[in-house]
Parts: structure tokens; C-alpha cells; sequence
């Protein structure tokens, strides 16, 4: 578990060597994006992020579209997901709709 100065507690993998310890360094994940996220969503709107991963920016999303917008997380790795559903879950205001699939240009497995 690392707290972010964006989207608050996050919990992540043990073995992570990228994201958690980069929070952990600076208190958030990949700043360019969040700022460009921070200046684009507003209430209201609807936000899709495909290779959700743990879920720093449908976290990021969700409190950015508020309880009128919403959020479509896409995640296919099952244990990834399995993460994403707790950093999601209880987060108000409930407008993030989270989907274990993989998103392609073909139907396939």
C-alpha cells in the first residue's frame, strides 16, 4: 500500500519495481498524463482507460467526473484486476464500472 498526493491509497504488487516505487518516491504516477488528465475531464463527463492496471488513473478518473460522469476500467490479467477491484471498491462516488476483458481490433483469446 502507497499513499498518492493525487488519488489517495493504492495498493499494488510486492514485486512492482516501477509504479509503487515511483509513488512512493514522488507521490504520484506519471505526471505528464495526470496533468493533462486534470486539465481535460470535468464533472459530468465519462472516461474509458484500457490496461486499467492497478488503477491509478480510473481512481484519478472517477474523482475528476464526479458522481454524475463515469468510468469504464478495462483490465484482462485476472490478478491485476483482482487488485484494481480493491483499490476501486468503496471509492466514492461509485461511478467506475470495471470489465476483466482484454480490449484488441479482433475477437480472439
Amino acid at each position: 500500500v502507497v499513499e498518492t498526493s493525487r488519488v489517495g491509497r493504492i495498493l499494488g504488487f510486492a514485486d512492482d519495481r516501477i509504479i509503487l516505487p515511483t509513488i512512493r518516491r514522488t507521490g504520484r504516477w506519471a505526471d505528464e498524463e495526470t496533468a493533462f488528465v486534470e486539465r481535460v475531464l470535468r464533472p459530468g463527463m465519462h472516461a474509458l482507460d484500457v490496461g486499467a492496471n492497478i488503477g491509478y488513473f480510473a481512481m484519478l478518473f472517477s474523482d475528476l467526473v464526479g458522481p454524475t460522469g463515469g468510468v469504464l476500467a478495462v483490465e484482462a490479467d485476472p490478478t491485476t484486476c483482482a487488485v484494481l477491484h480493491a483499490n476501486l471498491r468503496g471509492r466514492p462516488p461509485g461511478n467506475v464500472e470495471i470489465l476483466n476483458v482484454a480490449a484488441g481490433a479482433a475477437a480472439g483469446e
